[in-house]
């Protein structure tokens, strides 16, 4: 495993999660003033791809953010995020999160991108999915490694600043599952790829992930995207 930024590899595979594009129409509605972030998205995007270099990426959920709908931002945005990421990856693979009802539509058009469901995929052992739904119990057998997104995890350690972490978990199946799988497995939650969106507390009882709910958790460890912008 190899952690650039909010960007994890696993062999030639690299995984985000949360970009959240058309996250500023929601803001706006808050009477915040938030510009268009796509042109910043795409460079970001873009220079950390150059320096990893995989063959595959795959987006662990919310590639986009208003629900049910989509805005132009989003209409716009998320085809020029896949075309960035194509420009050098072979494959884009989008698991739907809870935020990314329409993206189907949004990338009918685009050549070299898959869209699977909340459920995930299994690549090589590491099984990607958002964190909102029901994992697959097939899957989860042939898993060596769970790569979660949603929680936008952060740290609030140093007082004043939420700075962005990488969550290591290691998971208890049977709980996760409700005794349909056994076993144990080692897991990641990703933050959240974009800087807009607000982040949830590690240490917080108000944590979505399902493996939280179910007190599926063994043990879980923290390791801060110091490069991350803090907010």
């Amino acid at each position: 495993m190899e952690l650039y930024h909010e960007v994890i590899m696993f062999k030639d595979i690299a995984a985000l999660a949360d970009v959240h594009v058309g996250v500023e129409i929601e803001l706006r509605k808050r009477g915040i003033r938030a510009v268009n972030r796509t042109k910043d998205r795409v460079e970001k995007l873009r220079k950390y791809l150059e320096v990893l270099d995989p063959s595959i990426l795959v987006i662990v959920g919310d590639l986009k953010h208003n629900v049910p709908s989509a805005s132009r931002i989003e209409f716009r945005g998320v085809p020029k995020i896949v075309d960035a990421a194509l420009e050098i990856v072979d494959e884009v693979i989008v698991v739907k999160g809870n935020h990314d009802g329409l993206v189907e539509e949004l990338l009918r058009d685009q050549r070299g991108v898959r869209v699977v469901g909340t459920s995930g995929i299994l690549i090589d052992g590491f099984y990607f999915l958002h964190g909102h739904a029901e994992p697959d119990h097939e899957l989860l057998p042939r898993s060596n490694v769970l790569v979660f997104g949603h929680e936008h995890p952060v740290s609030d350690a140093v007082p004043g600043v939420s700075v962005k972490v990488l969550v290591e978990l290691e998971l208890d199946l049977d709980g996760l599952t409700r005794g349909e799988v056994s076993g144990r497995a080692p897991g990641f939650v990703l933050p959240a790829f974009d800087d807009l969106v607000g982040g949830t507390e590690v240490t917080s009882d108000d944590r979505l992930l399902l493996a939280h709910r179910r007190d599926a958790v063994i043990d879980e460890s923290y390791l801060p995207i110091l490069e991350a912008e803090p907010f």
